[in-house]
């Protein structure tokens, strides 16, 4: 197929070997701005996981013990184990005011009687307490990665999308090619 004076190359049949596809100038834009939103998305959620996660960061919340008022066991389907929740009232470690209405959700299940004591942490402002020793952070780091990488990835793409189509710019490859 032969191309005519009137037909314009757009570069993807009959290039030039060693000639490579630029991406299009609104792709470009796009990329560029979807990397600083997944960026921005990454600096929220670690945040986030700082914030709500135990870590090697600390514990957020205070420390104290769950007092149990009732347990009940759930039978999730699809072969998980069972779990358990028990809610009470939460007593703060060194003093402080009791919060009544706390739940906190257990992965192993046993018979835990009214009046028992559960240590457990509770956040600022909030009804459900949580056990120390949780290993979510280590999911939750490894999300974060994935969106940084994703958002550099994308700025990378977008930014040389838009340099290389500014009027006047001339590209390395394109100056090796006259040059020889």
């Amino acid at each position: 197929m032969s191309r005519g004076p009137d037909r314009p190359d757009d570069g993807s049949r009959g290039a030039e070997p060693g000639s490579a596809r630029t991406v299009p100038r609104a792709v470009g834009a796009v990329a560029l701005a979807g990397g600083v939103i997944l960026l921005a998305a990454a600096g929220w959620f670690g945040v986030w996981t700082v914030r709500t996660t135990p870590g090697p960061w600390g514990s957020p919340g205070r420390a104290g013990t769950l007092t149990v008022a009732r347990c009940r066991t759930s039978h999730p389907s699809g072969g998980d184990r069972p779990t358990m929740t028990c809610a009470g009232t939460f007593v703060p470690d060194g003093g402080g005011s009791f919060v009544p209405g706390v739940t906190l959700r257990l992965d192993s299940v046993r018979g835990w009687a009214p009046g028992e004591r559960i240590p457990a942490r509770l956040r600022p402002n909030a009804r459900t307490a949580y056990r120390p020793g949780s290993q979510d952070w280590i999911s939750n780091a490894f999300a974060f990665l994935v969106l940084v990488f994703f958002a550099v990835v994308a700025i990378h793409v977008g930014r040389g999308s838009l340099q290389s189509r500014r009027p006047g710019a001339v590209s390395e490859r394109q100056e090796g090619r006259s040059s020889a």
